[in-house]
């Protein structure tokens, strides 16, 4: 899934170029609702955000999805998530609702806190690989 415009067109095509058949590019922004969002493009295109966390300074509407309505697997073995800032908003549906071996998040420094108390459940086994001064990298391995 990638909401910014540019970045999935850039997607899409290294898809073709390296031949990949089993990798579809979703232009949405993963939430906790199904709709439309205002999303604030970075110009460095790698900080962009639903909700102005980097200071974006063009606007745009991108959609929102579930990811339990994407990642529909009967079990995946590895989410990876990088939703500058967003983080609160889908782990609840990651976490409930998709079926998981392992999930690599990058989580920023204002949902550290919020992001703990989620992943404090008895399945879930987590631990931070590195802390920075604008987030952290979690892992977690849920037990099935």
């Amino acid at each position: 899934m990638e909401p910014d415009p540019m970045n999935a067109r850039l997607l899409r095509s290294a898809v073709r170029m390296n031949g990949f058949s089993n990798v579809v590019v979703i232009e949405a922004a993963a939430s906790d609702v199904e709709g439309d969002a205002e999303f604030w493009m970075h110009p460095k295109g790698d900080m962009s955000s639903v909700g102005r966390m980097w200071g974006g300074i063009r606007l745009t509407k991108v959609r929102t999805v579930k990811l339990s309505k994407i990642i529909n697997e009967d079990h995946v073995r590895l989410v990876k998530v990088d939703v500058e800032g967003y983080e609160d908003r889908i782990i609840p549906d990651l976490l409930d609702n998709i079926k998981f071996d392992y999930a690599l998040i990058e989580s920023h420094a204002s949902h550290g806190k919020c992001i703990c108390k989620l992943m404090n459940r008895a399945n879930i086994e987590s631990r931070v690989l590195r802390v920075s001064a604008t987030g952290h990298i979690l892992w977690i391995n849920k037990k099935v």
